[in-house]
């Protein structure tokens, strides 16, 4: 491992390694789902997943984040940033009171603002870097601008009543900083709300996870991290809330769960990046036991599922 590697975090130096991956298997798992990212790996034959054992962040060295190009293949994909009901955006619409000023950080085309505006009074404010987002976001006629967080808490420090920033963190290279400018935006007393994948629930025994990987995400939070974090910015964690598998989630976390348990029962070690034909063998059978277990089980209402969401208060 790399000398001197600080967490992106907390800054401290109690690292350790946890995986080294290929970036050609990296590479293949997004064309297989019709990205192309060759061009952001180049030079870069392996790449580290790294934790910090002072904050239980883990992010990958180097982060390799991805660009508008890689974004705007993602978003011709009809699933990317187009469906309207995540948990996080009816969730965190109750910390919105009346006549509130809303950031939105990170919005793609918007879709928050509807939950927003049906709040009394509500002034809603999407922040964005790409394009086809906010060209779709005018096309609805929500109010979102191509501008980062740091930019704008130039000019808008202590503005918002709520900052909220929604699967956005993990995309992050820059942490702190990004961190920093939104607490920035917060008025005193105000709220500052962050989802992101929730690692400790059932996308920590994912394979082959490719949106969990460079250059979708290049950090993996938790409940620690991300309370640890906050602690930085001398911010109170309100309210933490862990959604349980979504029907969207339901066939892959059994595909998961039912996967993990043959993996336990016949030896089979695998990791974060496993392209075997033994793996895609166990994967595919795994496959077609959830399906007929799926209708009959309720284990996925008792298991922390996709996101974590956690309210801050300034």
């Amino acid at each position: 491992m790399p000398n001197r590697i600080l967490c992106p975090s907390c800054d401290s130096e109690n690292i350790t390694k946890a995986s080294t991956i290929n970036t050609d298997d990296i590479i293949a798992l997004y064309k297989k789902n019709g990205i192309l990212t060759a061009e952001l790996f180049k030079k870069i034959p392996t790449i580290l997943l790294l934790h910090c054992v002072n904050c239980d962040l883990k992010f990958f060295n180097p982060p390799v984040p991805g660009d508008e190009n890689f974004y705007n293949q993602l978003q011709n994909k009809d699933w990317y940033f187009l469906h309207s009901d995540k948990t996080e955006f009816n969730y965190s619409k109750k910390f919105v009171g009346e006549n509130n000023k809303v950031l939105d950080v990170g919005s793609g085309r918007g879709v928050w603002s509807k939950y927003v505006n049906e709040v009394n009074g509500t002034l809603y404010q999407g922040i964005e870097f790409s394009s086809k987002s906010i060209e779709l976001a005018e096309k609805d006629g929500v109010n979102v601008i191509k501008e980062s967080i740091e930019e704008h808490a130039r000019k808008s420090a202590g503005s918002y009543d709520v900052v909220a920033a929604f699967q956005v963190l993990e995309h992050i290279e820059a942490i702190r900083e990004f961190f920093a400018a939104c607490v920035t935006c917060v008025k005193p007393r105000g709220k500052l709300i962050i989802a992101v994948p929730n690692n400790e629930g059932f996308l920590k025994k994912m394979t082959n996870n490719w949106l969990n990987l460079p250059p979708h995400h290049i950090n993996h939070w938790n409940e620690r991290s991300l309370v640890k974090l906050g602690e930085i910015f001398d911010l109170k964690p309100v309210a933490i809330y862990k959604e349980k598998v979504t029907p969207v989630h339901k066939l892959l976390f059994y595909n998961v769960r039912i996967f993990s348990n043959l993996s336990r029962m016949i030896g089979y070690k695998t990791g974060i990046v496993d392209r075997s034909l033994k793996f895609k063998v166990l994967n595919k059978i795994s496959y077609w036991i959830a399906k007929i277990v799926m209708p009959f089980s309720k284990a996925d209402l008792k298991i922390d599922g996709h996101t974590i969401i956690v309210v801050y208060e300034k």
